[in-house]
């Protein structure tokens, strides 16, 4: 326990137990100390603005005159998480270690906010691990990341020999790969990007659907997309400053990371000199990437923070394929129905050409309103799509979504959904079969799709067992690229600029018409 942490607990007479320390930041510079607490996901829920409004006082009591920023992270501690902990542990720290380890020689047990790990290894590898404190070790990782008492203790696994012929006895074999030991074979490791003393990757990457919280310096690998080349105004920039070397603007670098489990959402905020390494990165291109992974405070999905990014050859065949259930034989609760046009305007019966990026191919273009913006506790209330076809609209599917929790004021002010609207609705992983059978072989299309309605399809078709295997296309990254004449890129703004029917914004179906339109207008300048 730190001398920090000591004071906290004395100054608020122990009055938060929930609170873990984590780790502190101080910018001398700027006179700011970022402290980081770890909360579990539950007590987090009831950790209301008084108490965080309380902590902060306390904190700043304890450092006067300096600016203090809390940070809370969420941990949520089951066997799968602890367990998969247990083996990045030995990836990045005992990897001699590591290809020995199954779940049959570790024994977890989680009851209330304690943690009791047993791990139990062959007598040599016992000895070793114990007089190298590799039990305190891991202990000591294990409270980085959860909340609550943790115990570990190694378990000399004795082997009654006496009545064994030595020359049956065989060296211990390395075990298959457990689901929770989930790593991703790579051939190859050519630097494009690094920062600090990052020069290389030392372990396995982990799946990425098995990143459900916060964690430092994490290996990922996957394909990317979606790159983005921006500028983002610099805080430290002064133009009452002539002395100062800080420019205006800095670059940033966007894109998505996908490994066939899930996709992440990637940033990095690169030197100007290596801008133009980073822009040999190509859509489709196999990464392993290290960074941080941390919870965005736009949407509240993970983000990944990259401090390098490597080439390299993924080995797909060693990532183990879930059992996903298969495509529905018929529809059972939402039947599409043909699309039947609603105004005179076609893009397409003035031009009569349909754009070569829309030809041969089959879209859905798709939209969710939901309970909240945040992707871990947002709910679908309505999910609207339409199909098209060498750039026709042919189908549409649309239909409400009964939520577990009540509709709040503010959500129903934005979409005008009420909960009257959505009471005999079916709960949306009743549509979500349907929604399947709706997209197979086609590509998806959303406004912010990446960033926000695909997130949400694919947390719950995780839950349901269904892969969202299709290839998508985000108008919104499309429009920044192409519509440069343009400074707001959000579906009104554009619809507005482009003179593209929008009634009734933020209700599916009418966001879902406005990017078909969109699409198109994209699609024409490609």
């Amino acid at each position: 326990m730190t001398k920090f942490f000591e004071q906290f607990i004395e100054k608020s007479n122990g009055a938060y137990p929930e609170l873990k320390f984590n780790s502190a930041t101080y910018q001398r510079k700027t006179n700011e100390l970022e402290i980081r607490f770890i909360i579990s996901a539950f007590d987090a829920e009831m950790f209301g603005d008084g108490k965080i409004a309380d902590v902060k006082a306390i904190v700043e009591g304890i450092f006067p005159g300096v600016n203090i920023t809390i940070t809370y992270i969420r941990t949520y501690a089951d066997n799968s998480n602890v367990l998969h902990k247990i083996y990045e542990y030995f990836n990045k720290y005992e990897p001699m270690f590591f290809k020995f380890l199954s779940e049959k020689n570790i024994a977890i047990a989680i009851e209330d906010k304690e943690i009791d790990v047993k791990i139990s290894f062959d007598t040599p590898t016992y000895m070793l691990l114990k007089n190298s404190n590799s039990d305190y070790k891991i202990k000591e990782y294990l409270d980085e990341h959860f909340n609550g008492e943790i115990a570990v203790k190694l378990i000399e696994n004795v082997v009654d020999i006496s009545n064994v012929n030595i020359k049956d006895i065989k060296p211990p074999q390395a075990t298959k790969s457990s689901t929770a030991c989930r790593l991703i074979e790579t051939i190859g490791c050519d630097k494009v990007y690094a920062r600090g003393k990052v020069s290389g990757v030392s372990q396995m990457p982990s799946y990425i659907c098995d990143i459900k919280q916060p964690v430092e310096n994490v290996v990922l690998c996957g394909k990317i997309s979606g790159i983005q080349h921006k500028e983002y105004k610099n805080k430290k920039y002064n133009p009452n400053d002539p002395s100062s070397k800080e420019p205006e603007t800095k670059p940033m670098f966007r894109c998505m990371l996908n490994d066939t489990t899930a996709n992440i959402e990637c940033v990095c905020f690169p030197r100007q000199s290596d801008v133009e390494i980073l822009k040999s990165l190509n859509d489709d291109d196999q990464v392993i990437c290290l960074g941080n992974v941390s919870v965005s405070t736009y949407n509240g999905q993970l983000s990944y923070a990259l401090d390098g990014i490597f080439r390299c050859s993924i080995n797909f065949d060693s990532i183990q394929r879930v059992q996903n259930k298969t495509c529905p034989e018929s529809y059972t609760v939402v039947f599409p129905e043909p699309y039947a046009k609603v105004s005179q305007e076609s893009l397409f019966e003035e031009k009569v050409i349909v754009p070569e990026f829309l030809q041969n191919k089959t879209f859905v273009i798709f939209d969710f309103e939901a309970t909240d913006k945040y992707i871990n506790t947002a709910e679908p209330i309505e999910l609207a799509a339409v199909k098209m076809v060498d750039g026709v609209l042919t189908e549409v599917f649309q239909s409400f979504a009964k939520p577990s929790e009540p509709i709040s004021d503010f959500i129903t002010e934005l979409t005008s959904i009420t909960n009257e609207m959505v009471a005999e609705s079916p709960k949306f992983e009743e549509i979500l079969p349907d929604f399947f059978k709706f997209t197979r072989g086609c590509t998806l299309v959303g406004h912010n799709i990446s960033g926000y309605d695909f997130p949400l399809l694919e947390k719950y078709a995780r839950q349901e067992g269904y892969k969202f295997d299709n290839d998508l296309v985000d108008t919104l990254l499309l429009a920044r690229e192409h519509l440069t004449e343009f400074k707001r890129f959000d579906l009104v703004s554009l619809s507005k600029n482009l003179n593209i029917s929008h009634k009734n914004a933020h209700r599916a179906i009418a966001d879902v018409y406005a990017t078909s339109e969109l699409l198109k207008i994209i699609a024409s300048r490609l």
